[in-house]
């Protein structure tokens, strides 16, 4: 049987009106589903650092950091969410709205929008989702090896050469692109260790693995590892793994000083 996806929704909006006002216009869409209402542009941030979602009802007016302005922020982040803006003053705002639409806002519409303008806005959001699926599709099948990681496998698709390596805390697991960003998600050690394909990284430690093609070498107990930016960045290797790694890094050409 088919099931339609959910698509995951947040509100940021100083205006706790909007808590119910947003969900009433949209509830005739079965596939959206409210995970949060925030009303700081710090609350927003901090929680799209750990945690996806699909969709921000994002208010413009916003006392600390504007609407605009969070959206500049979340274009740094390695997946970040289609916006919709909201404006209680769209003509104020509207020519400065139109352009963020290559930063990730799908839509700019009033607060006070009916639910016919609303369901313009979640057909538009619902053909870009189609669009981004088919080409992460074929994203996967040009690049070969990609890892999926988050809470579904569409969520964020990387090419094992794009990630540097990966560090384990409690449950939580973060992964260090090649870019110098980072991407955290809840993830016990075991599922990571499952992911990852065999012979393109190496376990140093009970917390930390690093993709083969990011070491520069082993020096002083620790492997050094090297991002697109040229950043190195020195992970240490426990006592019990030494032996076994520096085996495998002079086979593999790698250089190793003691």
């Amino acid at each position: 049987m088919f099931v339609a996806k959910k698509y995951t929704y947040i509100i940021v909006d100083e205006d706790i009106s909007m808590k119910t006002i947003i969900p009433h216009l949209i509830k005739s869409h079965k596939r959206f589903v409210n995970v949060g209402f925030f009303q700081s542009s710090k609350e927003i941030l901090d929680y799209l650092r750990c945690n996806y979602c699909d969709l921000l009802f994002l208010s413009v007016e916003m006392s600390e950091v504007d609407g605009f302005a969070i959206l500049d922020r979340l274009d740094a982040y390695p997946d970040p969410p289609l916006v919709i803006l909201t404006s209680s003053e769209t003509s104020k705002n509207s020519d400065r709205a139109h352009l963020y639409y290559s930063k990730g806002m799908i839509d700019f519409i009033p607060k006070n929008a009916g639910i016919s303008r609303a369901k313009i806005s979640l057909d538009r959001f619902a053909k870009v989702m189609n669009n981004m699926l088919f080409n992460r599709k074929k994203r996967k099948e040009s690049i070969g090896e990609v890892l999926a990681i988050g809470r579904d496998s569409e969520l964020a698709n990387y090419s094992i050469t794009q990630i540097s390596h990966v560090i384990h805390t409690k449950n939580y697991t973060s992964f260090y692109l090649q870019n110098g960003s980072k991407y955290t998600v809840y993830m016990p050690l075991k599922k990571l260790e499952e992911k990852l394909p065999v012979g393109k990284s190496v376990k140093i430690s009970r917390n930390c693995v690093v993709m083969l093609h990011s070491i520069k070498k082993y020096k002083n107990n620790a492997i050094h590892v090297v991002d697109s930016r040229k950043k190195v960045t020195l992970l240490p290797v426990s006592v019990r793994k030494r032996g076994q790694i520096i085996n495998l890094l002079r086979k593999k050409g790698i250089s190793v000083e003691r």
